[in-house]
């Protein structure tokens, strides 16, 4: 269940990440999927506590155990759509950022074919890739289904 959800607040929660990040450690913050939009999870902490890219997994639950995985580039555009938005707000929030947000995807094999290459995944590597975005985030949906209840 989502922690905001369960009664926690945004402060809280990045206190808790900065507490991790601080022991050289990481976090997932994931996405919920949408009605026009994939979910996804991402990495934050991975750049601050070890000088290496945040990582992005795409739509699908995954078993990697004996599969292959590989890394992809992230297109700036998912970027900076807010692909990652919890990283920006949590570095935004505690003052400084450890560099520019760098971003891998992993990427499982899938049987869905890409849209633009000629590989079976979810391709973040060019803009427009269909399933993400578009749609409002789970906060503006919130937002959304409140003021409808005001009616």
């Amino acid at each position: 269940m989502c922690e905001l959800c369960d009664g926690r607040t945004e402060q809280e929660l990045f206190e808790t990440m900065r507490a991790r990040i601080d022991a050289h450690q990481w976090t997932l913050q994931g996405v919920e999927a949408g009605p026009h939009s994939a979910g996804w999870v991402y990495t934050i902490g991975l750049i601050g506590s070890h000088g290496n890219p945040e990582l992005v997994l795409s739509g699908d639950d995954v078993d990697l155990d004996g599969y292959p995985v590989e890394f992809g580039a992230v297109h700036a555009s998912y970027l900076e759509h807010g692909l990652c938005a919890c990283w920006t707000g949590y570095y935004n929030e505690i003052g400084t950022a450890p560099g520019p947000l760098r971003v891998l995807q992993v990427v499982p094999p899938l049987t869905e074919w890409c849209d633009h290459c000629d590989r079976k995944r979810r391709c973040l590597a060019t803009p427009g890739a269909r399933g993400f975005g578009g749609g409002l985030n789970r906060a503006a949906r919130r937002a959304q289904s409140r003021r409808e209840r005001r009616r």
